[in-house]
């Protein structure tokens, strides 16, 4: 009897934390320069790094099964 290998994947919601660092003379500043970054898109100026938030992880009932041969995805209840 032979053998075959499936993977089963799960989609999970997970939150990152990027840490950013602003120079301003005050706080209020520094949160209205990092307020304005953000808004502009422009945070990768202040960007030091990024953790991700292991606890925060929340398995979804979304789900696909592949088959690990050929790659083809033989159920998926993702909408």
């Amino acid at each position: 009897m032979q053998t075959f290998k499936f993977n089963r994947d799960q989609l999970c919601q997970v939150w990152f934390r990027q840490v950013h660092e602003v120079e301003a003379e005050t706080m209020d500043d520094a949160e209205k320069i990092m307020l304005k970054l953000d808004a502009d898109g422009q945070t990768d100026k202040t960007f030091v790094y990024e953790d991700m938030i292991d606890d925060s992880i929340v398995e979804t009932d979304n789900y696909e099964i592949m088959n690990d041969q050929t790659g083809e995805t033989i159920y998926s209840n993702l909408i």
